[in-house]
């Protein structure tokens, strides 16, 4: 940051320095309010924490457990997306349903499981080696029984990939067609379909991209998933796959929904095609109601 921006925030509040560095969390697109947050974080540990520069790591008391972060910003726009609006939340058939966990970041979506479920099982898979040393550490804050944990991308085979750490919650696998996108890290990677031929309740896919080639590649083994989320990114140099993965949905007897996850105030005109990405949507897939 240039020495004019530091003299420009050098005494401004809390709120004002989070605005111009997490401009994600209080641009138009996503509204971050903090009194939403309210019940989960105390209000001066909120505005602490958004004024602490991103990727620095830091904890904060969460539920009443120690929480290790890896960076603010995407902690607090996390904590809104799964504990005030609810994006994971599903109704299990069983008292101990099954999740399998792709994209666990720090384990936030894993608190909020245990949450929902108490005897739930989850598998957890996170690439990134510094992101899933905090997730361990947070599993073992909270004292977790039933949860598998593995250092690896998920991915179409079990091989080694190409990784881009981004350092908190946008690691990616590195494309054919990235122009630009560092490559600092080399990954372990395993096949999510080796792991469907049990009964899931909860099949999540947050992994930055590679969603489209592993949904393909489970193509014809989805019928044991209740519940299936998966982000789905479009990437401006490559065709879009959308139509491809709903056909998939389609096929395996699925209903789905499907909301922006980065909106576009007006998508003919602010078409982001200068970007890596130009869409990103959240997509849930579930069972017709019996």
């Amino acid at each position: 940051m240039g020495r004019s921006i530091l003299h420009k925030f050098w005494n401004a509040s809390p709120k004002t320095v989070a605005t111009h560095l997490f401009p994600h969390l209080f641009s138009n697109r996503v509204v971050f309010k903090p009194e939403r947050l309210s019940g989960l974080i105390d209000k001066t540990e909120i505005q602490r924490l958004v004024s602490i520069p991103r990727y620095t790591p830091t904890t904060t008391t969460f539920m009443g457990k120690i929480l290790n972060l890896v960076d603010t910003a995407s902690f607090l726009y996390m904590c809104e997306e799964l504990f005030v609006r609810k994006n994971y939340e599903f109704e299990a058939h069983r008292k101990d349903p099954l999740i399998i966990d792709c994209g666990a970041n720090i384990g936030l979506s894993i608190i909020f499981f245990k949450e929902l479920y108490p005897e739930c099982k989850i598998i957890a898979f996170e690439a990134d080696s510094n992101v899933f040393n905090t997730l361990q550490r947070n599993v073992e804050s909270f004292g977790y029984k039933d949860v598998i944990l593995h250092n690896r991308a998920v991915w179409v085979e079990d091989t080694e990939l190409a990784f881009h750490a981004e350092g908190s919650w946008g690691g990616s696998v590195i494309r054919t067609n990235d122009v630009g996108v560092e490559h600092n890290s080399t990954v372990k990677s395993v096949r999510l379909l080796n792991y469907l031929f049990q009964n899931i309740d909860f099949l999540k896919i947050d992994v930055e991209g590679a969603e489209s080639n592993i949904l393909k590649d489970c193509a014809e083994s989805l019928d044991k998933v209740e519940h299936l989320f998966f982000e789905y990114h479009s990437f401006s140099k490559e065709p879009q796959e959308l139509h491809d993965l709903l056909a998939i949905l389609h096929k395996n007897g699925f209903r789905y929904h499907i909301k922006e996850a980065s909106p576009k105030n007006s998508p003919f005109i602010d078409r982001w095609e200068t970007r890596r990405m130009d869409s990103q949507l959240d997509c849930f897939a579930y069972r017709k109601s019996v």
